[in-house]
Order: structure tokens, then sequence, then C-alpha cells
């Protein structure tokens, strides 16, 4: 087993080549819970960056 796959699977949340970067963890054989953990970080870090840029382009709270 390659050491260094692990942190690829950080990119498992990222459109188009999360899926296969999944797909490929998986044909590796590649432990579970350590890949369960850098999805975790990697879904993490996406909806950070998500919510930082939305409050970055929407200053100001909504009022219904």
């Amino acid at each position: 087993m390659a050491r260094g796959m692990f942190p690829t699977e950080i990119g498992s949340r990222l459109p188009i080549v999360g899926d296969p970067l999944c797909a490929v963890a998986g044909w590796m054989r590649l432990p579970f819970w350590p890949c369960v953990a850098y999805m975790a970080v990697g879904k993490l870090l996406r909806y950070l960056v998500m919510t930082a840029v939305l409050l970055y382009l929407l200053p100001q709270p909504f009022h219904w």
C-alpha cells in the first residue's frame, strides 16, 4: 500500500474528481477508518470555505 495515498482522500469532496478518488481508495483496499477521517476533514474544509465565501459575498443577514 502506498503510505502517501491517504491525504488524497481529503479531495474526495471536490466536484468531478471526488467520486473517482473514493473508488480508487476502495479498489486499493485502503484502511477504512483513516479514509473516513480524511474524507471528513475534506468535507469540513469544503463547507468552511463555502461558508467563508458566502459570508464575504453576502455580509448582511437576510431579513424575512
